[in-house]
Order: structure tokens, then sequence, then C-alpha cells
């Protein structure tokens, strides 16, 4: 979970509003829903089946993205610069012998292979990688077997990396390989069954346009209050695919609103117990506070209508 509701529901009253406002504005409004943000791999889809060649759809003058964030409700996030990191998605299969769990002699175990890779993966990062890299390395699944007392003949490994750099993203990739095929080669794999790898869905690190989010900050200070507008953010390890939507499109602008979503008591009682935020994304107590339904749809609306004014600049 991390409010993929909230976004369509803005996303609908974005739409109710602007219609209704039709002597506001002028140009071309495109409102999409991406599927398949998860896996990073919805944006490129769209794309691939002909987002931009089938459906009629000029070349946009400018690209706003906008997601949930744990902040207090009432706050957005329109920051220029890089704000999300590139990330890909890999598959490492485990390939052994598979026996009786009481004859562990006549079998090669893929599923302590695959524990000992999950440790011995921590060190690619803390000890191959230069320290002021960006650079994660996060095991989300180990998948081996079916019962207690039987040795299976596979183990699969999910993980997750991210980073800023493509000479890193290269060294996460050719580090998995190294550490998968030493530790089958030490349990007597042959070369021809050493760990399958598949690199699966991945993005580019996400970067704003400083000058679109600077523009885009101005009305939604006039919406939320100035405080209530952060124009100074670091940039994440959280990734996106937002931006390959754009397919060959690379040179549009883009900003990418970050857009808050919890009680603001809430989030006031965890920072006084010491927290940074009150839950992240993809925990079991996420919750979209109801109050964030219409600020989150009047913030695109306002966004929108600001680029689209009758009397703004192109």
């Amino acid at each position: 979970m991390c409010g993929h509701d909230a976004h369509v529901t803005w996303m609908i009253g974005m739409a109710e509003a602007v219609v209704e406002m039709t002597d506001a504005w002028s140009g071309t409004m495109a409102l999409v829903g991406q599927p398949a943000e998860e896996p990073i791999t919805g944006a490129q889809a769209m794309v691939d089946n002909g987002l931009w060649t089938d459906y009629e759809l000029a070349k946009p003058d400018y690209f706003i993205g906008i997601h949930t964030a744990p902040g207090p409700v009432g706050v957005v996030v329109s920051s220029g610069g890089p704000k999300m990191a590139g990330t890909d998605q890999i598959d490492i299969l485990f390939k052994g012998v598979g026996g009786h769990g009481s004859m562990p002699q006549l079998t090669k175990d893929p599923v302590l292979m695959a524990a000992m890779a999950v440790v011995q993966y921590q060190a690619i990062v803390s000890r191959t990688l230069e320290p002021q890299q960006t650079a994660v390395l996060t095991v989300g699944l180990v998948q081996a077997g079916a019962d207690n007392n039987v040795i299976p003949g596979t183990a699969l490994v999910k993980a997750k990396l991210r980073w800023d750099d493509p000479k890193v993203l290269e060294q996460l990739i050719d580090g998995i390989r190294s550490v998968s095929d030493g530790i089958a080669r030490t349990h007597g794999i042959p070369v021809d069954q050493l760990p399958e790898i598949t690199l699966k869905g991945g993005s580019t690190p996400l970067i704003n346009y400083t000058t679109l989010a600077n523009r885009l900050a101005v009305p939604l200070r006039d919406l939320l209050g100035d405080k209530n507008v952060v124009t100074e953010f670091p940039p994440a390890t959280g990734s996106e695919d937002v931006h390959l939507r754009l397919g060959d499109y690379t040179d549009v602008p883009i900003n990418f609103l970050i857009v808050s979503v919890a009680d603001p008591d809430v989030f006031a009682a965890a920072l006084k117990e010491g927290k940074q935020m009150p839950y992240s994304a993809h925990n079991p107590n996420f919750i979209v506070d109801l109050a964030a339904i219409p600020v989150g749809t009047k913030i695109p609306t306002v966004a929108m209508l600001d680029l689209l004014a009758k009397n703004a600049a192109p």
C-alpha cells in the first residue's frame, strides 16, 4: 500500500473540476492513470503499447506526476533537481539437487546457497562501492521448497537495486553475479547449472525541472500557505518510472509532486516519539487521511490551471 487509490481519486476529482472551469483555461489537458508503478514496468509498457503513437496525443509542453507521502495533510513538495533513485529488479534462481532432508549428503541444497547469498550480498554495498555513492540492495523475497523434510531443487531470491550512477548499477549486478556463482561453485554446482540471473523492469533516476517546480510552487503557496510548500527537498532512494512515460520526449519539463496524506496529529505524535514519519509506504499502518482527498484534488488542479491559464506564458 502506498496510496494509488488516492491517486486515482485525485485524478477523477481533478477531471470534474477542470471541466467545470473551462472558461479559466485553454489548450489540451491529458490525464493519464498509470498502472504497474510498483514493479516499475507500467510507464514503459504504456509507451510500448502506443501511448504517443496510437491516441493522437501531441507532444506535451509540460508533464506533471503526483504521489502520496506520509507527511501531514496540507503539505506538498514541489522541488527541482534529482528526486528519485534509479532502480532495477533482479531475480536470482539457485539450482541444486533436491532430496530427502534425512540424507543431505545426497543433495546440493539451494536453500542454503540462497541464505548465504542474501547475507553476502550486503557486503557488495558496504565493501565494494565508494561510500559516497548512493546504493541500496534489498532482498524482498526468498522462495523455496514445499515442506519441512524436503530439500528442494531450486531456490529463488528476488532483490531490488537502487542507484544514482549507472556505473553503480553495473557494480551491483556484477557483485550479485560473482557472489551467487561463487557460492554455487562452492557447493559443487557445475558451470551449466550456475544461478540464473534475470533483470526485469527498471528506471533511470527521476529529475525534476527546477524552473517548472519553482513556477508551480507559486500557485501552490496561494492554495496551501508558504510554510506548506516545500521547495528544498533532498533526493530519496525511493524510485519512480513515471518520467519514462514520456518515451522519446525526454526534453519535456517534468515536475513530480509529493502530496502528504497523514493525519497531522498522527504525524506530530510520531515526531514526538522520535520517528521521522508515522508510517512508511508498503506498511500495514499506511493510511490516507480522508482530509487529503480534497487537498490532493486541488493541488494538481491548481498546478494545471496555472500552466494552461489563458494568459499564461508558453
